[in-house]
């Protein structure tokens, strides 16, 4: 194991950030935080809380809701729910890394909700204090032993939706250009399977991904959101 890994994992989730991200998930519907929604425009409307199921971890919040009615005009009460981490709504950070030969840097690891092996972008929870380019940088090295050089850009793209309907979370997406690879670098988190970075050529990752061998979708978006910006060709 790591030095500091088990540091690590308490810093990003612990029991007084569950007991404050309930706090805030109950506060968040009188002080405007959260948009509530409104029936009467086709949207599901909040209206309260039901119950929040909470871990150090994450919490499941069933709220009460109204839904827009599909004849007349009166909405339909039920309940709805969502997955949120504890470290926030913004929390986390996936990183699509180039190196300065302009190969894609890939994660393969084993995913317990996945059950099997998956090549995947770098990410991880924000750390407190740390700005959205800082977190994909360190997940990168912490994961695949990236490694920024003098001519590196650490670019936040933007806002990624992995799952509009069960988790709630502004997940930001950051590009690292010209990096290297150093797997002594390499520091995995406790929960953690072994981790192997991959450095492949664009063409092998548009293979990979065209004969559904990389299902990603953090890494798919990141590609996109890249090429978008003129960093990457994709034809």
């Amino acid at each position: 194991m790591a030095a500091g890994s088990l540091k690590n994992m308490r810093q990003k989730f612990s029991a007084r950030n569950q007991d404050a991200a309930v706090e805030e998930i109950i506060s968040e519907l009188d002080n405007g935080k959260l948009y509530l929604g409104d029936w009467r425009k086709g949207e599901i409307e909040i209206t309260g809380i039901r119950r929040i199921l909470a871990n150090r971890f994450w919490c499941e919040i069933e709220y009460d809701v109204l839904f827009p009615p599909k004849t007349g005009d009166k909405p339909a009460a039920g309940t709805y729910r969502v997955i949120r981490w504890n470290s926030g709504r913004m929390s986390g950070v996936a990183a699509i890394c180039l190196t300065e030969n302009g190969e894609l840097v890939l994660l393969r690891s084993f995913r317990h909700a996945a059950r099997r092996r998956c090549d995947e972008a770098c990410r991880g929870a924000i750390m407190p204090g740390e700005s959205i380019e800082e977190c994909g940088l360190r997940e990168a090295e912490e994961e695949c032993g990236v490694q920024a050089t003098y001519k590196s850009e650490v670019v936040d793209m933007g806002i990624f939706d992995p799952d509009t309907g069960v988790l709630m979370a502004d997940t930001h997406i950051v590009l690292v250009t010209n990096c290297r690879v150093d797997e002594a670098k390499i520091n995995r988190d406790v929960s953690e399977s072994s981790l192997k970075p991959l450095v492949l050529p664009l063409s092998a990752v548009k293979e990979m991904i065209a004969k559904n061998q990389i299902r990603d979708s953090f890494l798919m978006g990141g590609i996109m959101m890249a090429w978008s910006r003129g960093y990457i060709n994709l034809n």
